[in-house]
């Protein structure tokens, strides 16, 4: 209802438009007629007055004229396909192809992005191989050359390639993995095998269709072990039999009958296409006679019955009203984000004389196969006739002795006009005599389209179906100020497109309670009006009737012509009215303009980021509340970072605001943004924080970290074996002794004569520490894994530090000495004393656990006050450039909400999980590593890479889990 009391009726969305664009086909044509207005060149394509139905479009939201795909003749000098050209062709993982070559005694491949192609493996080679080849796949001479001739090829989903051999007749197994000679699986003559068509079901599994007579075809399945998949029915290879021998005294025994699963039954009478479905159903393109249309069976999985007498459950769809004849060959693409089990994707066929190929988008409604032709042009150039080939996304064709990438050729073509019309489009006013107002399309109309409305109205509803339309209503017109709707941007901002917009009509002379329309669209052929919204408004608010006097309506004529100009008024005036009406929409954040926004932010006294989109800004104009509320504080600064850099911000960035605390267990997570004051680092060492790389592979302490009630006397044995094992030689096989750890040592911290270490018992670990580079970098490695605290670079300037931690626990020096168990010292205040002698820990006992807390508390504290780091995750394979223009943005923020008294520094978090320093409950969380990176010896990621030197599946004897079927006696099994 809009502020004069005018309400609408409304057609919005699929559920509104699907039955109209419905209804708008003649009620007198069959499905597969309707599937024919979809091409062009079908003769007198049916029509009503020369209009043809229109369409609902999933990517418009709307409906619009019904596309038309251009039928290509088919190229001069093309061959027709015949069966012979059938042979067998697939794609592994990779995108390699492999086909069987035109002599059907070879296997050929096309390496993925390469047009040039080689042999992979024959049968002249494999029977002749090297002098005395045992391995040889058949045991003749070269001049005893088997007939074997190939026929259907597929590839498994776990790197398998089977071809189909005809006399004898089996199935050739190469692993892809390897490089070896095939497997020739033989089957029983009995069975009448002949392998005509293969197809993996991409589950691991393969379907083997075969033709022992004409008019019927059998679908062998075969699982991901590549054994014959069970079933109810099954066939008899072999009766039972009496056994030859048995032992003495004993019955005489008796084999069994031996069976196999039976295949499953096609009625078909040219079997050219094979294709799986991700149901476990498969569908069989059936070519039939010269000159037929082609057919689909499908087949699912319902005739595993108790009854063996009981039928197949499968269905054909009949597409005799397509241009589609003598089907040659199909091929199945699912859909990469469809769960399995489900069916969503597309089908492509090409035809024996082919120009092109057709797809059909194929989907389970209501557990029924639907297929819904696609008006898209894929044209063929010299198809060669071996068929199509499914790569990944990508479907490829064969050219001459080429694989060539089957795209798309975009060439928009509808019909020139559509009509909407039946009982879809007949509204209800509530009240005899109602005068209808206007009618509006939220719509694009190109240049040279047009949307036209006729209308008629009546209080009977059955004269309202016998009254006949009379012209058209006057043509629609772009609104200027856009949609009536108060603040309502149908395609948002229409100056990007001047055809897109609110379009609108006003009805002429429609009085009645019951209102008609019929709606025509008008193309152009190469482009089409697209309608996303129809409203219809009732009854008619009249300036005429409620503003002027009566004498203004005396004189009919000349008051309908007022009534219909003051009508383009109203209609600017009630729009301006109804946004004053709903001002308030323009203050939520939820339902504001984009435009308002930044308006809206000025209102808080902030500023919004130029670089935010419409999402961030919405959901900051919401909580900003939250925002100043705890401005300054760890929390709003989580906030505000998570709010800049996130790709999909939501409300759960502003739950710790609302509960006034962080959530449990993300502070050590990788995954999200973290803040580290500095002063955590008395608690947490700063790898553990995340706050600098670990430090690689090396000696990793196996007892527990060292705390003060262990004594100094541990702590200088473990320095001890850390230097011990820090620099041994390099060689494992070699037999080292102290001297040569301590010629290494002494050689590496560049000691003199003077100061040599002699032996490693007199190594004590350096309270202070050390100048030396190469010291230091030991001291600094020992220290990250050595304490259960962070022990910080203690230096002579923190003498001062350390008399006022000592004056601030102890009232008076003496009382200090008393606590350590000393006499006088020297020390007659606490201005005499000095860092502990010699560079080394003070004794055990209360010195040394004031030493330590006095490192560990005090000196961290002084260090860290008003200091903090901002640790922000990566992202995988993010570059250098844009990780640092996220960081500077990053900056940014903080600059702008942290304290002013504050210093800061951003950085990202290091990887978890690295070799050699994963530790337990923080780094051992599959999924929380801020990036995957691959893994590089010493300085490695457990995530991914190869650590042998060799690829897993070049070892000798492998097995691989959910592929490889696993015996008794392999691996113990018993």
């Amino acid at each position: 209802m809009d502020v004069n009391g005018s309400r609408f009726h409304s057609r919005l969305g699929e559920r509104d438009w699907r039955p109209v664009a419905a209804s708008s086909a003649p009620f007198d044509m069959s499905p597969g007629e309707i599937q024919r207005w979809l091409t062009r060149g079908a003769e007198s394509p049916p029509a009503v007055e020369g209009f043809q139905p229109v369409v609902w479009s999933d990517a418009w939201a709307g409906v619009s004229l019904a596309p038309r795909i251009p039928l290509l003749a088919t190229p001069a000098g093309t061959t027709r396909a015949t069966p012979e050209m059938r042979r067998g062709a697939a794609a592994d993982q990779f995108g390699n192809i492999f086909w069987i070559d035109g002599n059907r005694s070879g296997v050929r491949i096309q390496p993925a992005g390469q047009r040039a192609s080689g042999e992979y493996w024959s049968v002249t080679a494999a029977v002749a191989g090297p002098p005395d080849d045992p391995d040889a796949l058949f045991d003749a001479k070269p001049s005893e050359v088997p007939q074997v001739r190939l026929q259907g090829l597929a590839v498994t989903s776990t790197h398998y390639l089977l071809v189909g051999t005809l006399d004898p007749s089996g199935l050739l197994i190469f692993d892809l993995n390897t490089a070896g000679d095939p497997c020739w699986w033989q089957w029983p003559a009995v069975l009448g095998f002949n392998p005509l068509l293969l197809a993996s079901d991409g589950y691991g599994g393969v379907l083997v269709l075969d033709q022992p007579s004409p008019g019927t075809a059998r679908v062998w399945k075969l699982h991901e072990h590549l054994l014959l998949e069970a079933r109810s029915h099954t066939l008899v290879l072999a009766g039972a039999r009496p056994a030859d021998l048995w032992p003495h005294g004993q019955p005489g025994r008796v084999y069994p009958e031996e069976t196999v699963p039976a295949p499953v039954e096609i009625p078909v009478e040219d079997p050219a296409g094979l294709a799986a479905l991700s149901d476990g159903s498969f569908l069989v393109l059936d070519a039939g006679r010269p000159g037929d249309v082609a057919r689909l069976a499908h087949h699912r999985s319902g005739d595993d019955t108790a009854s063996a007498s009981v039928a197949p459950v499968w269905y054909v769809l009949d597409v005799s009203a397509t241009p589609v004849q003598d089907g040659h060959a199909l091929v199945y693409r699912q859909r990469a984000e469809v769960a399995r089990g489900a069916v969503d994707g597309s089908l492509f066929l090409v035809t024996a004389k082919a120009g092109q190929v057709f797809e059909w988008h194929v989907e389970t409604r209501e557990d029924r196969l639907t297929f819904s032709l696609v008006p898209a042009l894929y044209p063929l150039h010299r198809f060669g006739g071996r068929g199509l080939v499914a790569a990944g996304d990508e479907i490829f064709y064969d050219s001459d002795a080429h694989w060539l990438l089957l795209a798309e050729q975009p060439n928009p073509s509808y019909f020139p006009r559509g009509r909407m019309q039946g009982e879809e489009l007949v509204f209800d006013g509530k009240r005899p005599a109602c005068r209808w107002h206007r009618v509006l399309f939220d719509a694009c109309i190109p240049a040279g389209c047009a949307v036209n409305v006729s209308a008629v109205a009546h209080d009977d509803p059955g004269t309202l179906e016998s009254l006949e339309f009379e012209g058209y209503e006057p043509s629609v017109y772009l609104r200027g100020s856009g949609s009536e709707l108060p603040f309502e941007q149908p395609f948002g901002d229409v100056q990007d497109n001047v055809n897109a917009g609110t379009f609108e009509t006003l009805l002429q002379a429609a009085e009645g309670r019951y209102l008609k329309l019929r709606v025509d669209l008008l193309g152009t052929g190469r482009a089409t009006p697209r309608v996303r919204a129809l409203r219809v408004y009732y009854p008619r608010f009249s300036y005429l009737h409620e503003y002027l006097p009566a004498i203004y309506r005396e004189d009919q004529i000349s008051a309908s012509f007022l009534d219909r100009y003051l009508a383009n008024i109203e209609g600017l005036f009630t729009g301006i009215e109804g946004q004053i009406e709903q001002a308030e929409r323009a203050l939520d954040p939820a339902t504001a303009p984009a435009e308002f926004l930044a308006w809206l932010t000025c209102w808080q006294g902030a500023s919004l980021d130029l670089g935010w989109d419409e999402l961030r800004q919405r959901l900051f104009l919401k909580h900003a509340w939250l925002l100043f509320r705890w401005r300054g504080t760890r929390l709003a600064l989580v906030a505000w970072i998570r709010l800049t850099i996130e790709d999909c911000p939501d409300e759960a960035i502003f739950a710790p605001l609302l509960r006034g605390r962080e959530g449990g267990g993300e502070r050590f997570s990788g995954h999200r943004v973290r803040i580290v004051e500095n002063f955590e680092r008395r608690l947490y060492s700063r790898t553990a924080l995340g706050d600098v790389a670990p430090a690689g592979p090396g000696l990793l302490v196996d007892e527990r970290p060292w705390e003060p009630v262990f004594g100094a006397e541990l702590l200088n044995q473990r320095w001890r074996a850390f230097l011990r094992d820090r620099y041994r030689p390099a060689d494992p096989s070699v037999v080292y002794g102290d001297d040569d750890v301590l010629q290494a040592l002494n050689a590496r911290w560049e000691l003199d004569e003077s100061s040599r270490i002699g032996s490693l018992g007199g190594l004590f670990f350096p309270a202070l520490v050390p100048d030396h580079t190469a010291q230091l970098e030991d001291w600094l490695a020992f220290t990250q894994v050595a304490f259960a605290f962070t022990y910080p670079e203690v230096r002579t300037v923190d003498l001062q530090a350390y008399r006022e931690f000592l004056s601030r626990r102890y009232t008076d020096v003496y009382e200090m000495l008393g606590a350590y168990g000393v006499s006088n010292a020297g020390a007659s205040s606490f201005a005499n004393v000095n860092l502990p002698a010699g560079n080394q820990l003070p004794p055990d006992g209360q010195a040394l656990i004031d030493w330590i807390e006095f490192v560990s508390v005090d000196l961290l504290s002084r260090r860290s006050a008003h200091r903090f780091t901002v640790l922000v995750p990566t992202v995988p394979r993010e570059s250098d450039r844009e990780r640092t223009a996220r960081a500077a943005r990053v900056s940014a923020v903080v600059v702008r909400e942290k304290p002013a008294h504050t210093d800061f520094e951003v950085g990202f978090f290091w990887d978890l999980f690295q070799v050699g320093t994963a530790r337990l409950g923080i780094d051992t969380i599959a999924g929380e590593s801020s990036r995957y990176v691959a893994m590089v010896l010493n300085a490695g990621f457990l995530r991914t890479g190869l650590l042998a030197a060799d690829a897993a599946w070049q070892a000798p004897g492998r097995t691989v889990v959910g592929r490889d079927r696993l015996e008794e006696g392999d691996y113990g099994i018993q």
